[in-house]
């Protein structure tokens, strides 16, 4: 019988493996797989996972509470042409896997492209964004009550573009368009939402940091049904502001929108004209600590019925802190509210709804190119509409990512 073959590693041996394997492995930095340049031209690859514990995954009602593990793997790039201060062209990319312990059958997957281009010449300059997300989710709010407890697939869009013109150091002109839809998928109970919009305005540097400005802008929002059943009426808009931006003191920067908007459906049917605010402020006490406030007042078409519209309250708040010396430890607490009041119309009587959200977030700064996140929020929804579920959510989020 013929014996079989023997390998034999000596100690000597053994070690000088270990030892080219030990070589091996510290020459190969992260930036060389996780950072490729060529000219202007540079590829940074991402990876992010995330594990979350959701108390109410449908948001359902406290009697049909469901709680599960859900995990998410999230591989994708940003491609960078130029440097952010320069002209550029920016493209990102994330895919989401999404998968449930429990609830296996609400496993699915998500594809999001962000753009960002700038452009600037001696005086003019081009400045714009769009986005492409192809999404499935559940969905909670107001909408829940037309969907059920199931996956809804929908197709976001937003395209957003801005050309000033500097007539002179102080002084610019500017025109903007902006379109924005949701297209939900085929037999479900909601209609896609498309806006369109056109602005005019003008900028005057009063001070070295500091704008004001004004607009006018118009646009119209239509609706289509994804059941049987007649297209609703498109709404007119017109409105102007008037604000400020930049640095309101040494301290405090932001922007300041205030206005009023025009609206009116195309069959006649009431909807709200209202003032119209945007403000986003932030105070920066130290190098380790900042604060956030923001809120918008808009009007906005239903998604549940046509010719339909409510008038939209939304509030944040955020406090980041840094910890420690080294500045790897960053400590995030928030809290945001918003209110949604509904016309009454000839056919629908009037409802308000209210979203109430808190958080917490830890995030360890590990290396420039690895971070890790521990967070918790609350979610509370409640509605004065026969038929629609009040609920409340709580979640522990672990979130590890990998990049420049």
């Amino acid at each position: 019988m013929t014996a079989m073959p023997r390998l034999l590693i000596s100690r000597s041996n053994f070690s000088l493996i270990a030892g080219l394997s030990t070589v091996v492995l510290r020459s190969v930095e992260p930036s060389d797989v996780l950072y490729y340049s060529k000219g202007p031209v540079s590829l940074r690859p991402q990876l992010g996972l995330t594990e979350a514990y959701n108390d109410n995954i449908f948001y359902s009602s406290k009697e049909n509470e469901k709680a599960d593990l859900v995990s998410t793997i999230s591989p994708g790039f940003n491609l960078d042409l130029g440097r952010l201060e320069d002209n550029h062209l920016f493209l990102t990319y994330e895919y989401d896997q999404v998968l449930y312990a429990d609830n296996t059958r609400l496993n699915t997957s998500q594809h999001l492209l962000d753009f960002a281009t700038k452009l600037e010449g001696a005086r003019l300059r081009l400045e714009g964004s769009d986005s492409i997300h192809f999404l499935s989710n559940l969905i909670g709010g107001g909408e829940r009550s037309s969907i059920g407890d199931r996956n809804v697939d929908s197709t976001t869009y937003s395209d957003n573009y801005t050309l000033t013109y500097e007539i002179s150091p102080k002084t610019s002109a500017y025109l903007g368009g902006n379109y924005s839809a949701t297209d939900y998928e085929e037999g479900i109970g909601l209609y896609d939402v498309n806006t369109l919009t056109g602005t005019a305005g003008f900028g005057f540097k009063a001070f070295p940091n500091l704008a004001f400005f004004g607009e006018i802008y118009y646009g119209q929002q239509a609706v289509e049904p994804n059941f049987a059943g007649p297209k609703g009426p498109h709404a007119d808009f017109v409105g102007g502001f008037l604000g400020a931006r930049g640095n309101f003191t040494e301290r405090l920067t932001g922007t300041l929108k205030l206005g009023y908007e025009d609206r009116e459906f195309s069959d006649g049917t009431p909807t709200p004209s209202a003032p119209v605010v945007e403000i986003s402020l932030t105070e920066k006490f130290t190098e380790k600590t900042s604060l956030s406030l923001a809120y918008a007042r808009r009007t906005q078409s239903s998604v549940q019925f046509a010719a339909y519209s409510y008038t939209s309250d939304q509030a944040s708040i955020e406090l980041a802190q840094a910890l420690g010396n080294t500045g790897k430890l960053e400590a995030r607490v928030g809290s945001a509210f918003s209110m949604n009041e509904y016309e009454q119309t000839p056919t629908f009587a009037q409802r308000t709804d209210s979203y109430w959200s808190g958080y917490a977030n830890l995030t360890y700064h590990i290396q420039t190119w690895l971070k890790a996140t521990l967070g918790y929020d609350y979610q509370n929804f409640g509605s004065d509409a026969a038929g629609v579920i009040d609920y409340d959510v709580n979640r522990v989020t672990l979130r590890v990512a990998v990049g420049y």
